[in-house]
């Protein structure tokens, strides 16, 4: 099986390391291959983004990266990018970018119409809190899951990004329940979508190594349905440090075995390629 993460942030956003940094430390781990994934710039003042001027830059030191590296890793250019109709789209990045060689498509944001504002669906539980009192949670988690779909019939995206990130907001308080009917027909409409398209879906370790949640995103249960749809699956750990490129992956990995998944899928010689689990 190819080890490879194609889903890292390095300090072009808020990653906390080098490029180069991340390379080395993917070769000494056996990894095939590595791609990076910056968060895309936002039409808003985010911190955690990148900034414009520094998009031609940091496509430029990875075509560097590339060429220093031939032979010893596969290198790939990427960007992780928001979703907001209206606001923001990764259409708008691959036509501007053709150095791209992949989107993760992300939604971190929702539109709450009542409180005409932005909420971050990862940000502040106190602010999550208050949208949803105002909006109440079930319609908030709809809202959600409908721009998640309208990102995938729409946009360009090769990788959907932790498809049921919004669940990290049960962490501290516990305001809805993935057992519920609504919310499991929200992931199997989510799901429908997925297989009627030819974007990757995603399963992220970050929520499992920094303690956020007890599952992947998204969770087993999520996993189990993609597997039995033939939903194409790859693995990363949104790595925000050289140290976190590989964790969680064996636990993932066994738990994949145990499900009966086969294969997963990742970049190579630039082409998505099946990979079999049980190698």
């Amino acid at each position: 099986m190819i080890n490879s993460n194609l889903h890292t942030h390095s300090l072009y956003c808020d990653g906390k390391s080098p490029l180069n940094t991340y390379v080395e430390k993917a070769i000494a781990l056996g990894f095939d291959s590595l791609g990076f994934s910056s968060h895309a710039p936002l039409p808003f003042k985010k911190l955690w983004a990148m900034k414009t001027y520094n998009l031609e830059g940091y496509f430029d030191a990875i075509i560097e990266l590339k060429e220093n590296y031939q032979g010893r890793i596969e290198l790939y250019s990427g960007l992780e990018a928001d979703y907001i109709e209206g606001k923001v789209t990764p259409l708008t990045l691959k036509e501007c970018y053709p150095k791209i060689d992949y989107l993760i498509g992300s939604v971190h944001f929702i539109h709450v119409s009542s409180l005409n504002k932005l909420v971050e669906i990862d940000g502040s539980h106190s602010k999550f809190l208050e949208s949803s009192k105002s909006e109440g949670i079930t319609p908030l988690i709809k809202q959600y899951y409908v721009a998640v779909r309208n990102m995938i019939k729409t946009q360009p995206i090769d990788i959907l990004g932790h498809l049921d990130k919004i669940k990290i907001q049960n962490g501290k308080t516990h305001l809805f329940n993935e057992t519920d009917n609504w919310y499991k027909d929200e992931i199997e409409q989510t799901l429908e979508v997925i297989e009627e398209s030819s974007v990757v879906l995603e399963i992220n370790t970050r929520g499992i190594y920094k303690q956020l949640t007890t599952e992947p995103y998204p969770s087993w249960w999520v996993i189990e349905k993609a597997i039995s749809k033939g939903i194409k699956l790859t693995i990363s750990s949104d790595t925000h440090h050289p140290k976190e490129l590989q964790l969680g992956f064996n636990e993932v990995i066994g738990k994949l075995k145990q499900m009966n998944c086969k294969n997963l899928y990742f970049l190579k010689n630039g082409k998505w390629v099946e990979e079999s689990l049980s190698i």
